[in-house]
């Protein structure tokens, strides 16, 4: 049971790699065991990574791995404590939008 679940956010630091995209960075972070959701966000963080563990172990071995990633500049963790309602994360489909 994911009974841990935390919500990273993060902040991109772009490197010297003329290849790096934001977005590229988002989509190599959804192949990452127990990443749940990645959500391109705006504000003072750019990334939300949703993430569900069945321990504190887990969790933190995802955000070293998430940390750990060629342009993640700075990620700032909060655990959820209580859920009131998450149906909608349970939706099994991809969604893009184009902006």
């Amino acid at each position: 049971m994911e009974n841990k679940r935390g919500i990273v956010l993060i902040n991109v630091g772009y490197p010297d790699d003329p290849k790096f995209s934001q977005i590229t960075l988002a989509e190599n972070i959804t192949t990452i065991e127990n990443v749940r959701g990645v959500f391109l966000i705006t504000g003072a963080f750019d990334i939300a990574v949703l993430v569900a563990t069945e321990d504190m172990r887990g969790v933190s071995e995802t955000i070293q791995r998430i940390r750990a990633m060629p342009g993640v500049q700075k990620t700032e963790t909060a655990m959820v404590l209580n859920s009131l309602k998450t149906e909608w994360f349970g939706l099994a489909r991809r969604e893009s939008s184009e902006i």
